[in-house]
């Protein structure tokens, strides 16, 4: 994906839509849920710019993996991350994604 931060912004905080309400995994249940071989296969910042910055506190690309776990789809960015960004194409094919991993959910 093309912008990531660590940092947490007021103003793409304040955007976003809140995408869980009821249910939600505590973090530490969800830090159980993420393998911790993450960096191992390459998840993580790549300290570099391929899109440009988004804001002040962005700090590049990132790779990440989705995956199913226990019936939930899950993202595993590698590292902290308080919101990350992405082109057209690359919100259409994570998209995708979601829903195909989804779909495989039994």
């Amino acid at each position: 994906m093309s912008n990531h931060s660590s940092i947490p912004n007021d103003e793409i905080r304040d955007a976003c839509e809140k995408l869980f309400s009821a249910n939600q995994p505590t973090g530490e249940e969800f830090a159980k849920m993420i393998d911790a071989s993450s960096n191992e296969l390459g998840f993580g910042a790549t300290g570099e710019f391929p899109e440009g910055k988004i804001t002040d506190d962005d700090e590049g690309e990132i790779q990440f993996g989705v995956t199913t776990k226990d019936e939930k789809v899950v993202l595993n960015f590698g590292k902290p991350v308080a919101w990350f960004g992405m082109t057209r194409d690359q919100a259409e094919k994570l998209g995708r994604l979601l829903i195909n991993r989804a779909k495989g959910i039994a």
